[in-house]
């Protein structure tokens, strides 16, 4: 079965603070809804708007299916700009845990501007005036050489009527060119459409593969086996990032314990006898299954069974800058798309 738009969730992090090592880690059951206020910052305070502030919160874009549907060639960007004099831009450092002091000094960005003028069919450099100046500063332009970049018509929504396709900039440092507010860009391949001034144009994050995943599998026992081939079975609403040890408390019935390195000792008992499941309260689905036919072996009281589990989800972070002297504004916001096929 395909993946559906309705699979597509995003949710907080566990962490949310302004302190930079409270703010992000891995990612939470709470899931933040689109179109509502507040649903990843904060209100701004006046203070904020006179002076100026730069937020930022970490998102996960998840693919929420039971049972789980690989998402590949996943591209994501923001695709509309925000309604006021704030801007906002994406980070992707691949991690699940990290936490908001740990992102490298160096860690490029990606954004949005419009294009400063029409270009014909086949066209093969753009001109992109930024969504705001401020991100011509060398710490945050969003366009680099060798971006993949989408562009569209298709106005407040990528569902809208309208024409869009992806586009690659050349590998060269010559092919970016910033001016003020405005980069140049060369592209490898000409446009597919002719393109009024306005069109959107972002810089995209792409990720390859976007699924459940379990990894570094480590057996600890002299006379116990295990096979892990088709007997591990990740759920896409239950996985979580986690390093689990399983360890055998009872050598004559097979009992064992789950723990987990965040979620803490005890998470779970089983057998070896029986199919395992250990329930993920929050979605009453299963954090992943081990099938009893993957024990083999003589396994000892206290032998172990350890591997890390991650979720079928993209981790970004999301910086929201607002200028000093920012006008007030009731509600604004952008819009962050995922697109990808179904494996």
């Amino acid at each position: 079965m395909p993946i559906q738009g309705s699979d597509f969730h995003v949710f907080k992090s566990a962490l949310i603070s302004n302190t930079p090592a409270q703010n992000g880690g891995r990612m939470s059951a709470v899931e933040s809804l689109t179109n509502t206020k507040g649903n990843l910052f904060p209100d701004i305070t006046q203070s904020q708007r006179v002076s100026g502030v730069t937020l930022v919160r970490k998102r996960f874009e998840k693919i929420h299916t039971d049972p789980a549907i690989e998402l590949v060639n996943a591209r994501a960007f923001i695709s509309t700009p925000s309604t006021g004099d704030d801007y906002s831009l994406l980070l992707h450092t691949g991690s699940h845990t990290d936490t908001e002091d740990q992102i490298p000094g160096n860690q490029r960005h990606f954004g949005l501007g419009t294009l400063k003028t029409g270009v014909s069919l086949g066209a093969t450099q753009l001109v992109i005036t930024l969504e705001h100046a401020g991100m011509a500063a060398s710490g945050l332009q969003p366009f680099k050489p060798g971006d993949t970049l989408w562009i569209s018509n298709q106005g407040s929504s990528i569902h809208n009527a309208g024409n869009s396709e992806f586009l690659t900039v050349g590998p060269n440092a010559g092919d970016v060119s910033y001016s003020g507010g405005d980069v140049t860009l060369n592209l490898t391949v000409g446009t597919t459409f002719a393109w009024t001034a306005g069109a959107y144009v972002s810089s995209v994050i792409t990720v390859a593969s976007v699924k459940p995943t379990w990894t570094n599998l480590v057996v600890t026992s002299s006379a116990g086996a295990f096979t892990e081939s088709n007997n591990i079975v990740l759920n896409g609403f239950g996985a979580i990032q986690q390093n689990w040890t399983i360890t055998l408390t009872n050598s004559v019935t097979g009992a064992f314990r789950l723990d987990g390195d965040a979620l803490g000792t005890g998470v779970a008992t089983g057998t070896m006898g029986s199919d395992f499941s250990p329930n993920h309260p929050d979605f009453s689905k299963p954090y992943f299954k081990i099938k009893s036919t993957a024990w083999s072996g003589t396994w000892a009281n206290n032998d172990t069974l350890t591997f890390t589990t991650g979720p079928a989800a993209i981790p970004l972070w999301h910086k929201l800058i607002v200028p000093a002297g920012a006008a007030s504004i009731s509600n604004t916001g952008c819009n962050v798309a995922v697109i990808g096929e179904s494996a």
